[in-house]
């Protein structure tokens, strides 16, 4: 277990801060194939979709009824905040606010405004639930620590 996937260890529901190098996601024939975002990711780690769902749906005056279906892939382990998928191990989150730092293509950055057309449109759902990969994942804020992969 690394330092990253130690650092997930706690019960309950809490804050934290990813700093995340991701693809991004182009079709091959896009100039931008092979680039990668670096980015800032606030939100909330080993809460339930379900209760998310549900809180907001309260918030709007609505019955909260909602239950979700199985996962359409991988596996969650039970008692973490862990997804294992083919070998590997994902991080599940409800990200507030993200923030990209950078994009980056063959060692140099790559400005914003050339970039963002090319890349797919966020989601509008009032709930987000995300995957990271344990490896993208390349530091972290939880409960005041901050982590490291780098030395």
């Amino acid at each position: 277990m690394d330092k990253i996937e130690k650092a997930f260890s706690f019960k309950g529901c809490r804050p934290v801060t990813l700093f995340t190098r991701t693809k991004v996601s182009v079709p091959k024939s896009n100039p931008f194939y092979g680039a990668e975002k670096l980015a800032m990711v606030n939100g909330m780690v080993g809460g339930y979709y379900a209760n998310a769902v549900n809180n907001a749906l309260e918030k709007k005056g609505a019955e909260p009824d909602f239950t979700p279906g199985p996962r359409k892939w991988g596996n969650r382990i039970s008692g973490t905040p862990f997804v294992e998928h083919k070998g590997k191990k994902y991080l599940e989150m409800h990200p507030q606010k993200a923030t990209v730092l950078r994009y980056v293509l063959n060692g140099k950055d790559v400005p914003r405004e050339e970039i963002e057309p090319h890349l797919r449109k966020g989601s509008d759902k009032p709930i987000v639930w995300r995957d990271y990969t344990l490896a993208n994942i390349i530091a972290a804020k939880v409960n005041g620590d901050f982590i490291s992969r780098e030395k």
